[in-house]
Parts: C-alpha cells; sequence; structure tokens
C-alpha cells in the first residue's frame, strides 16, 4: 500500500518530463522551419527573377517580392488568390496557357514570352516552370522567370546591324 503512491508520483512526474520534452522537441523544430522559410524568403525576394507557384485551380500558393510588384501588389495581398483576381482576365490567360500544360504532362518546360507589367511596361522574359509533385501527383506549377529584355533589344540591333552591313555590300 505504501509503495503505490510513490509509483502513481513517479510516473505523473515522468510522464510530466515525456510531454515537456515533446513541447519542447516540437518548439525547437518548428522555430527552425520557421527561420527556414524566413531564410527562403529572403533568398527569393532578393534573386533577380520573378517567382511563384501555382496549383491547379490557378490559385498563387507563393509570390516573391519581385513578382508581387509586378502585380502591383504586396506578396501577400496575391497569396491564396486565383490569377484572374490579381492579374488582368486576358493577361491570367495567356500565363494559364503557359503553365497548364506542365500541370498536364508533369514535364517542365522554358518558354520566351511577353508580359506588360502593372505599370504599363512590356517585358521579355525567359521562363522556365517545372512541376510541383504532393503524394505522386502533379500539384502545381513553380514558374522562375528571368527578364532577357535588355538581351532581346541586343539581339534585334545586332541583326539590324547585320543586315545593314548586308545591304551595303550587297550594294557595292
Amino acid at each position: 500500500g505504501r509503495w503505490f503512491p510513490r509509483l502513481a508520483s513517479a510516473l505523473g512526474a515522468g510522464a510530466t518530463l515525456l510531454i515537456y520534452g515533446l513541447f519542447l522537441k516540437l518548439y525547437w523544430s518548428r522555430r527552425q522551419a520557421v527561420e527556414q522559410r524566413v531564410l527562403l524568403d529572403l533568398v527569393l525576394d532578393n534573386v533577380d527573377a520573378y517567382v511563384y507557384m501555382k496549383d491547379r485551380e490557378r490559385r498563387f500558393s507563393y509570390v516573391n517580392a519581385k513578382m508581387a510588384e509586378a502585380a502591383g501588389l504586396r506578396a501577400e495581398e496575391m497569396v491564396g488568390r486565383r490569377d484572374g483576381e490579381v492579374l488582368p482576365q486576358a493577361r491570367a490567360d495567356e500565363v494559364w496557357e503557359l503553365d497548364r500544360p506542365v500541370l498536364e504532362t508533369g514535364q517542365g518546360r522554358s518558354v520566351q514570352h511577353e508580359a506588360v507589367l502593372a505599370d504599363g511596361s512590356v517585358r521579355q522574359l525567359w521562363s522556365v516552370k517545372v512541376p510541383v509533385r504532393a503524394a505522386g501527383e502533379v500539384a502545381a506549377v513553380l514558374c522562375v522567370s528571368t527578364d532577357v529584355t535588355d538581351l532581346h533589344q541586343l539581339k534585334a540591333r545586332a541583326d539590324a546591324a547585320s543586315q545593314a552591313k548586308t545591304d551595303f555590300l550587297s550594294n557595292m
């Protein structure tokens, strides 16, 4: 009879320590995940590219600061919303036609296309789109677009100079 209260007390203390240990482990793993997310956001917000992830319902699950700025919004205002809610519908549909094949085939692709930003400027983008899989299914498309407008303009000037040289030599 005397050992039972002591055993119950010891088991209670052990269970309390076990629960405390589990909560402490959960706290530290959660803290580490938050620190990793902050670091990832820091990197992606400072990379010179437009980055977004969009699901099959055309809902943004991630956008970096540059992508949000191009849409004239903050990243928090875009995440969770459909592309047609944050972009002009015609533009959203154009981008979706580039995104959709990645979701349907599960194959990544690269494409050059024109984009009109929120400020009205027209940019040439080189976009790399890759499937994001969850539970074996393609759940989203991740897109990283680099602005190649300057390169595009340089190539056009070089082509024009080459054509002028060809024309000059053929008229001699």
